[in-house]
């Protein structure tokens, strides 16, 4: 069975089921899916083996499509007569994909809404949930009513629901502000999100209010006197009356027939940057009776990057350099140093998707009113007022010609020691900004001899973990290092692991029997959430298996097709449902875990870079709690490459020390940490280390080449190797 396979096995068989749905997809385009498989007699097999079975669907394919595969059988479903409780446990049964039931998944929904005991919004919210499809007509919109609802509708959008939305200018009620809003979410999710408006033209009213939500046959709409306003959903007295299908079947196909007629009139026009900039210029917009509070107030660190960005300008610079330690908060000083520039439209360039969305919602805050932009995978929206932009989809040229050169008066490039890569160059190289901000957290003696030039040989600003933890905004760290019991001597090196043999090697029980061991001697035993770092997707599989082994509760996520959902994993390790994330690669740099309090370095890393951004992914502070200190268990093998690590050590206090004097500091134990870090380091493992350090003057330098070669990504210059160590 499934549960008798290999780890091997077992993701071979996920990834032939992922195979067999893109293959599905090509020729039929089902609307979702049925996965699973039988096993033992107990779940009904009569002759024991494997089944795996990858079941196409398509709405309306049955009159029930609940319950799994048996729904697929005409009279086969088996379903229970009580729907649940509230629909907020419906949500999270139909997520978790355990719902049973028969009656309206909307039917707990209140069927009078009289604003001021039940808001709608909470009752919105509820629907957003369920619902496949969305329709909403009102009045007008504004922020307020917006920003109530605004992640629900993302939540929504994002695991595949579509919403309409239409609203006008009746009386000019509707804000502008509130359209770019809604022009933000269509080009976060164009394929999903649809936004009109309706010209009433000083003729016509226009006063419709109504939220229908649909889930398969069934639906619910919610019509009466609440508009798209924070005062209408909240508190305000507004009387909302439900009309559900299940009981009223002829007033909500009405209802939908209404929204569908109301589209389709010629008064209504798809809602486009034109529109609202036309809108705008003839809505009277009171002045507020004083200036919006920024939503985040910069710390003293980010106080003293202003300071110096500010300065740097005043000197005629048009570009510059900030180094801040993960965690600082990079992300909020460019939106807040936007702002003192007073710039008009900002480009954010970075190469993850994650990081774009997480810097998306930062500049939210401080710009609640700009529409913000995504131009990556199917999101584009090239006419946003600050866009975050995919360095992959830019560089292209069909997409890089789209923009004048003066087209951003301020880019950012976050994470700029990938700069050194065609794709950034080309897209510096189209842009003449008033001002470009590179941001790392790379000390600068790693990569900053190779990005320096992008930002015009200006280093603005810099500040280490170490005044981040004395400033109290990082937390201090428990670092231990362990001799592995791996022989790394036996895999082949070429300048970097080759997966597979390293894959073979750490994925095994003796070793992650050592992995457990030292976790459970050295992490503190009280509410861990924790990152380990693997060195593949069957390592990460393997390992996170063989922690739910031994009662540990465990996840891998990774980009495999057998990955556990990311934001939900992240979701569940804060809520402490989860112990253990094992990962590769998705978590080292950008993405924020500010919960978790042990990272377990489970792979060896060739580059000093990765250690310190893996290392970093736990000194955040959480806004919620303040955990103690981060523990750091680490791995050091028998091999040059771990060479890097007391480098990369003292690099976090603040030292740069070739490798051998670093191991002298290590090993003296003399070094000045700040208050409640520490670094210990099993002596037999420092005693190995030493003996790999004495290598002859040949091979040192063939290491330091290869090592500095793949940080950088070509060639490194004689200035960027003597400064490595090696004279």
């Amino acid at each position: 069975t499934y549960f008798d396979a290999t780890p091997e096995e077992q993701s071979d068989l996920w990834r032939a089921v992922a195979e067999i749905k893109l293959a599905l997809d090509r020729e039929f385009q089902p609307a979702g899916y049925n996965v699973g498989f039988n096993a033992h007699e107990a779940a009904g097999q009569t002759v024991m083996h494997l089944h795996v079975h990858v079941i196409p669907r398509y709405l309306g394919d049955t009159p029930e499509p609940r319950g799994g595969v048996r729904g697929v059988i005409p009279g086969k479903q088996q379903y229970g007569d009580l729907a649940p409780a509230s629909s907020a446990s419906l949500a999270s049964e139909i997520r978790d994909g355990t719902a049973a039931y028969s009656l309206n998944p909307f039917a707990s929904l209140p069927a009078f809404v009289p604003g001021q005991e039940v808001s709608l919004s909470a009752v919105l919210r509820d629907a957003l949930q369920i619902a496949e499809f969305i329709d909403m007509v009102v009045a007008f919109v504004q922020p307020g009513g917006i920003n109530e609802i605004r992640e629900d509708l993302r939540q929504a959008l994002a695991r595949g629901a579509r919403v309409r939305l239409l609203t006008g200018d009746y009386m000019n009620t509707t804000s502008p502000d509130a359209l770019r809003s809604l022009l933000a979410l269509r080009s976060e999710y164009p394929e999903h999100f649809e936004a009109h408006f309706f010209f009433a033209d000083g003729h016509q009213s226009f006063h419709a209010k109504s939220y229908i939500f649909v889930r398969g046959r069934y639906g619910v709409a919610f019509v009466g006197s609440s508009n798209l306003s924070r005062t209408a959903l909240t508190g305000g007295i507004e009387w909302n009356l439900r009309t559900i299908s299940s009981a009223d079947e002829p007033e909500f196909q009405a209802i939908r027939s209404r929204f569908e007629h109301l589209l389709a009139a010629p008064q209504v026009q798809p809602l486009t940057r034109e529109l609202v900039d036309a809108y705008s210029t003839r809505v009277p917009i009171p002045p507020a009776p004083e200036p919006r509070p920024v939503a985040v107030a910069a710390h003293v660190v980010q106080q003293e990057a202003l300071a110096a960005l500010r300065r740097l300008r005043e000197r005629g610079a048009r570009a510059g350099l900030v180094v801040m330690a993960t965690g600082l908060g990079k992300t909020y000083l460019s939106a807040l140093d936007f702002k003192q520039l007073g710039g008009t439209r900002a480009l954010f360039i970075a190469h993850r998707e994650e990081i774009l969305t997480q810097a998306r919602d930062a500049w939210e805050q401080i710009f609640p009113d700009k529409v913000l932009g995504l131009l990556v995978g199917d999101q584009r929206q090239a006419d946003a007022d600050v866009l975050f932009a995919s360095v992959q989809t830019l560089s292209r040229t069909r997409y890089l010609q789209q923009f004048a050169p003066d087209a951003f008066d301020y880019i950012v490039i976050d994470e700029i020691h990938h700069a050194a890569a065609r794709t950034y160059r080309k897209v510096a190289g189209h842009f003449e900004p008033a001002f470009l901000l590179g941001l790392t957290a790379t000390p600068d003696r790693m990569d900053g001899q190779s990005i320096l030039d992008l930002c015009h040989d200006n280093l603005a600003y810099t500040a280490g973990l170490l005044r981040g933890i004395r400033e109290k905004l990082l937390v201090p760290f428990h670092y231990y290092g362990v001799r592995d019991e791996i022989d790394f001597a036996q895999i082949p090196w070429r300048g970097r692991w080759p997966i597979e043999e390293l894959t073979a090697t750490v994925a095994t029980r003796e070793r992650a029997a050592q992995s457990l061991r030292e976790y459970q001697r050295h992490a503190p035993a009280d509410q861990r959430r924790t990152l380990a770092f693997c060195c593949s997707v069957a390592h990460a599989d393997f390992m996170a298996g063989y922690f739910r082994e031994h009662g540990i509760t465990a996840a891998a996520v990774h980009s495999g097709a057998n990955s556990a959902p990311r934001s939900e994993s992240v979701k569940q390790l804060k809520a402490g449902e989860l112990e253990i994330l094992c990962v590769v690669d998705v978590f080292n740099e950008g993405f924020d875990v500010p919960d978790i309090n042990v990272v377990l370095m489970l792979r060896p890393t060739e580059s000093p870079v990765i250690f310190l951004q893996q290392l970093g992914r736990g000194l955040r502070r959480p806004q919620q709690s303040l955990k103690p200190y981060l523990t750091i268990v680490d791995f050091i093998g028998n091999h040059r490459s771990f060479l890097s690590k007391p480098q990369a050590l003292l690099a976090l206090v603040g030292q740069q020390t070739p490798a051998a004097a670093a191991l002298r500091e290590l090993r003296d134990g003399q070094l000045e940490l700040p208050e409640g870090c520490s670094i210990e380091i099993e002596t037999d493992a420092i005693d190995m280390l030493e003996g790999l350090a004495r290598l002859n003057r040949d091979d040192l330098l063939v290491y330091e080449y290869s090592l500095l070669r793949d940080t950088h990504g070509r060639r490194p210059t004689a200035a960027e190797t003597y400064a490595s160590g090696v004279n």
